[in-house]
C-alpha cells in the first residue's frame, strides 16, 4: 500500500520535472 502511493509519487514528480525541463527548452532553446 504505502510502496505503491511512494511509487505514484515517484511517477508524479518525474512527470512534472520532465515537463518543466520540455517548457525550459522551449522557452531558451
Amino acid at each position: 500500500m504505502y510502496f505503491k502511493f511512494f511509487v505514484i509519487s515517484l511517477e508524479i514528480s518525474d512527470f512534472e520535472v520532465r515537463k518543466a525541463w520540455i517548457t525550459f527548452k522551449c522557452l531558451f532553446s
